[in-house]
């Protein structure tokens, strides 16, 4: 306490506190799309996490973690995160808490969930490449995710098929917009509005 230079630490507060934030499930507040150490943006721990403030925390079960994290991995998540975003400084995003609350999840309680349950089995453990390079090429750990969340909201196998190229190109072109806006970050350029290569053209 002297050291501290106060009177009287209350570590009963300091712990109340701490268990609080303690979370099977993470999610990052603020992150650069398009930088190389950037691969997904939520996380999973089996044992419960102390968080520091750079990421959100959610208290649930194990098995709805595993389903957030995987639903909020997808590319889906990662669209509904542009279009929701709250501009920073170059490429970087940040997740308010109201913006959080915004995103479209499945709701857990009337949701067959075993889908995603068993992509997040196949995939906990990949190591995934950068996100700016995970949809002109995309890995099969990113294809397990997002067709696991496509079935889960009702498409079929064909309507998948159809569906994933042109959203992963979209995404290209998207995550190229941001390399270059991260590069011209370093010239203090105010950062623009969403692109927009994610909307229709029609």
């Amino acid at each position: 306490q002297r050291r501290l230079n106060v009177r009287e630490v209350d570590f009963k507060n300091i712990r109340r506190r701490a268990d609080d934030r303690l979370s099977h499930l993470l999610v990052s507040r603020r992150f650069n799309f398009a930088a190389p150490g950037t691969k997904v943006v939520s996380f999973f721990s089996s044992e419960k996490a102390l968080a520091g403030k750079a990421f959100w925390t959610i208290s649930t079960d194990i098995s709805a973690s595993k389903v957030l994290c995987l639903w909020l991995n997808s590319t889906l998540a990662f669209i509904e995160s542009l279009l929701l975003q709250t501009e920073t400084e170059g490429s970087f995003i940040e997740i308010t808490k109201e913006k959080l609350l915004e995103f479209h999840i499945p709701d857990l309680a009337s949701c067959d969930t075993s889908a995603l349950l068993v992509a997040f089995d196949k995939v906990r453990h990949v190591e995934f490449p950068p996100l700016v390079q995970q949809f002109e090429n995309p890995p099969e750990a990113r294809q397990i995710i997002d067709r696991a969340v496509l079935k889960t909201i009702g498409y079929d196998d064909d309507e998948i098929d159809k569906l994933l190229p042109d959203i992963y190109q979209a995404m290209a072109t998207e995550m190229q917009s941001w390399q270059e806006l991260m590069h011209k970050s370093a010239t203090k350029e105010k950062a623009p509005s969403l692109q927009l290569h994610l909307l229709s053209s029609e």
